[in-house]
């Protein structure tokens, strides 16, 4: 019997990121939207998964300031609390983060790359879907994560690159990051919000 050999386009991602963004101007008009897939988990999404499959509390993750080098760090984390990425408003050190460069990803990519600071655009508070949504009609489980960003800069700006953070005991390592396909640009005034939806396809 002849068998076909799935390929890597055959293989649905597992889990999916749908990374969607939405512009308003100060009015709440939208004035722009962009959606695209994620394909971004980083290195240290998979430290991460290795330590908790492990049972371990000591965990290897590699992080550094935006566009610039890592660093190696050892951590025992102490609470599951430090794996959250609901930051608070005004916490540009985790939960979703923003960021103008557009340089594709590495292996061992720990940051991004030019960062959008929350003195720039100011950062809302990062929420996590209270509860999985599963819908047996396409087989799939989801769960969003969303934050606000207000531009109070006094001129437009460019968000090319957006990423999502853990708290990682106060060391903040980034487990995802995504370049936009097309960068978004946020009005004066304006508002950005950018939504990560991970989704399971159960087969």
């Amino acid at each position: 019997m002849c068998m076909k050999a799935e390929t890597k386009s055959d293989v649905p991602h597992a889990p999916r990121l749908l990374v969607e963004l939405e512009v308003r101007d100060r009015d709440g008009k939208v004035i722009q939207k962009h959606k695209q897939e994620g394909k971004s988990f980083l290195i240290n999404f998979m430290s991460m998964i290795l330590g908790l499959f492990q049972g371990s509390s000591t965990m290897t993750f590699l992080y550094g300031v935006s566009g610039g080098s890592c660093s190696s760090s050892t951590i025992t984390i102490p609470s599951i609390s430090d794996f959250s990425v609901q930051a608070s408003s005004g916490n540009d050190n985790y939960g979703i983060l923003i960021g103008s460069g557009n340089t594709p990803n590495t292996a061992t990519q720990c940051s991004l790359e030019t960062k959008i600071s929350n003195s720039t655009m100011s950062y809302g508070s990062t929420t996590v879907e209270n509860g999985l949504s599963a819908n047996d009609s396409t087989n799939t489980v989801t769960f969003t994560i969303t934050r606000q960003f207000t531009n109070n800069s006094g001129s437009t700006q460019t968000v090319a690159e957006v990423g999502l953070a853990i708290n990682g005991y106060s060391t903040y390592p980034l487990i995802a990051r995504d370049v936009l396909s097309s960068s978004v640009s946020v009005p004066n005034g304006g508002t950005l919000t950018v939504t990560y939806t991970i989704e399971l396809t159960v087969s």
